[in-house]
């Protein structure tokens, strides 16, 4: 009797061109719902279904698998709205849409280093953005409580790439209480720069903060895992950079604060 010989790599490639091939559908959709129904609800839930997966395994597995699952989750549903900010400029949607592909084919698999900060960071500013734009105007407890679940799950999803899961949740609450904090000032003091790419799109001030802000802790804590001792001379230029970046957003570009978004 004959046996059926199957060449691995053959099946592997198979998998991975399907495995691309629905990422790139996915993204495409997000895009196409939008457009068709003129509204963010639809492709928000298109999104949140699309994770089903999560809920596959045993219900004693849901918890942890929403928990490592929470980055990619926020820049899904950050994502929309962003793209449904956009309505009326399709070349930007169409550029939102291409690095939303990159997300899931290459940046949302990754593990290394390099691209576990780049997902963490990419959830900090989708998802502040996301929050900024479309919670202004609800209560600030709340709008608080939500910043303080972003910093938490995006420290403790990069902290915990180091093999550390008790000093990522620690890391993560410090980092939430940041978060929180920065909340409560843009709550108050909300900016946002209208990019000159049409449909109204605004860059918040407080993502941009974030983001750099995480950059910088997140540099210094690879850093400080890595070598022994701390030399200022290795670590000033990027803590600099963040500051001098701060700076300039905060002192010279505050002229036209946005208090109505959406």
């Amino acid at each position: 009797m004959k046996t059926l010989n199957i060449d691995s790599k053959h099946v592997f490639n198979v998998s991975s061109f399907v495995y691309i091939l629905l990422n790139i559908g996915l993204a495409v959709a997000t895009l196409a719902i939008v457009l068709l129904f003129e509204s963010p609800w639809i492709a928000l839930a298109f999104v949140l279904a699309s994770k089903w997966r999560i809920f596959s395994a045993r219900p004693r597995f849901w918890v942890s698998n929403l928990m490592s699952n929470t980055v990619d989750i926020v820049v899904g549903l950050g994502h929309i709205v962003m793209l449904y900010s956009m309505s009326g400029a399709i070349w930007s949607q169409i550029v939102l849409t291409a690095v939303y592909m990159i997300w899931l084919v290459y940046i949302k698999p990754g593990s290394t280093k390099a691209l576990i900060a780049t997902q963490s960071l990419m959830a900090i500013f989708y998802g502040s953005t996301a929050i900024a734009l479309s919670f202004y105007d609800i209560n600030i407890v709340l709008f608080m409580l939500l910043l303080w679940g972003l910093g938490f799950f995006s420290a403790r999803h990069y902290v915990v790439s180091y093999d550390n899961e008790d000093l990522s949740n620690i890391l993560g609450l410090v980092w939430g209480f940041v978060f929180a904090e920065l909340g409560f000032v843009g709550y108050h003091w909300i900016f946002a720069y209208i990019l000159p790419i049409g449909g109204g799109f605004y860059l918040m001030q407080l993502a941009l903060i974030m983001t750099s802000l995480s950059f910088m802790a997140g540099y210094f804590y690879d850093y400080t895992k890595n070598n022994a001792k701390v030399k200022l001379e290795l670590i000033a230029g990027p803590i600099l950079f963040t500051i001098a970046l701060i700076l300039v957003m905060i002192l010279l570009f505050n002229k036209t604060p946005e208090g109505s978004i959406l």
